[in-house]
């Protein structure tokens, strides 16, 4: 079996009693913890990259060398060297981004960038760098954040459009359609940051729901949660549009035999 030893180094650290508090031991030990796992992260991306390098496919990848890169974890920033290869055609290719499925120029890890996102849906960047600060620590300024949302967000457009379109091409998964299905959707106006405007600009975002009706939430009570429930958001004139598309995934809507839909009559 192809295994890999994640080893964690055992650390002694001295310190004079009098000068302690409930809060010091707990940041110092915190940011200790931080710092070895970053190490022991580099360590074994080190070993990951030796291994994939000696039992590479002779002949095919010509090494030329190892390349730095930069990382940002929830633990903090590390720096690991990774090996870089190029094939028969002169491409560039980096086996250990393949195997660990690292994207092009990604430059934070998945978790970090969930937790940021996260942040910035509840504050400003500027109140989300404190906020990271105190939940991760380690120095992030908040255009840094911000990148890192935009960044994130143009993915998952990117993702729900290509899901989109596989929908629309009949390419998913057929299922038994229920006899009934219930759609809602509304809308609200957030207003939006515009430097040097007086008069703040909004902007029109729609949401939908979708759903077969209402269940027991608990084995006991009477709480009720709705069925097989999907949520959509989105802005524009396809918004009704996509979420039928959704719909027609989740709850194959053209075979239903009836369809309550709920509104406030807005013409879209």
């Amino acid at each position: 079996m192809n295994t890999i030893a994640i080893t964690f180094p055992k650390v002694k650290v001295n310190a004079e009693i009098k000068d302690l508090t409930f809060d010091n031991i707990e940041d110092m030990i915190f940011e200790i913890s931080q710092n070895i796992a970053c190490r022991v992260f580099e360590k074994a991306l080190t070993d990951i990259d030796s291994y994939l390098r000696s039992k590479r496919e002779r002949g095919k990848l010509k090494n030329t060398g190892k390349r730095k890169k930069y990382f940002l974890t929830r633990f903090g920033d590390i720096l690991y060297l990774r090996t870089r290869y190029k094939d028969k055609k002169s491409k560039a290719r980096y086996l250990l981004d393949e195997a660990l499925s690292i994207v092009k120029n990604q430059r934070i890890s998945l978790s970090r960038a969930r937790i940021e996102c996260f942040l910035s849906a509840l504050s400003s960047y500027r109140e989300v760098v404190e906020g990271i600060g105190l939940l991760i620590g380690g120095p992030r300024c908040h255009e840094a954040i911000r990148q890192s949302v935009i960044k994130e967000g143009n993915l998952i457009i990117e993702n729900q459009e290509k899901k989109l379109r596989q929908i629309e091409n009949l390419n998913y998964p057929d299922k038994e359609a229920p006899d009934t299905a219930y759609m809602e959707a509304d809308a609200t106006y957030i207003s939006l940051q515009n430097r040097g405007k007086k008069k703040k600009e909004k902007l029109e975002v729609k949401a939908g729901v979708g759903y077969t009706g209402k269940e027991a939430r608990y084995k006991t009570g009477k709480s009720k949660r709705l069925k097989e429930k999907f949520t959509f958001i989105g802005i524009g004139k396809d918004f009704m549009r996509n979420l039928s598309l959704l719909a027609e995934e989740r709850l194959s809507l053209s075979k239903v035999k009836k369809v309550i839909f709920g509104g406030d009559g807005d013409s879209w």
